[in-house]
């Protein structure tokens, strides 16, 4: 029989990443599941027909493909900022869209609000990737990928009861 390894141990720090990063990501979880669970409400709330509801998720969705614009600056600002920034980010513009005044700014603000939640997302599995031993490194990225599918998950089974009117 082969002896098995003990694992490196997790420092302090690592732990409140580690904390951290399953929380800031069940938030994205949470945030990028929403969209889709209220499209319902939003279509009718703002007059739209199918097809431009359609237009406006796809276009919501190229804020997806804009996120690796901020992502490249991670070696540049250092990781730590830009997931400050992009929590903020994402933070102010999903609160910003609770208050959008018409069509156009509530695409604006959900196309700036996807694009630092996806932000957020990667910066955290590279932030994970590097701060976490190697033999701990795929427990913590799966552990957090985990936390945002939980995100999901709740958003799927809470919206329902928050968009019922009676």
């Amino acid at each position: 029989m082969t002896e098995k390894a003990a694992l490196t141990p997790l420092t302090p720090y690592q732990k409140r990443l580690f904390a951290f990063l399953s929380v800031a990501t069940f938030f994205e979880g949470y945030d990028f599941l929403a969209l889709s669970q209220v499209l319902p409400q939003i279509q009718t709330a703002l007059s739209l027909a199918e097809a431009e509801a359609g237009a406006l998720v796809g276009f919501i969705n190229l804020g997806t493909v804009a996120a690796f614009l901020l992502v490249r600056y991670a070696d540049q600002w250092g990781r730590k900022r830009l997931l400050t920034i992009t929590i903020a980010g994402y933070t102010i513009f999903t609160v910003a869209t609770g208050v959008s005044w018409d069509i156009w700014s509530f695409l604006i603000f959900q196309f700036l609000a996807r694009m630092f939640l996806i932000a957020e997302w990667a910066a955290s599995m590279v932030y994970a990737a590097e701060e976490f031993p190697a033999d701990r490194r795929g427990m913590v990225i799966g552990v957090i990928q985990a936390f945002s599918s939980l995100g999901s998950i709740v958003c799927a089974g809470v919206v329902p009861f928050l968009l019922k009117t009676d």
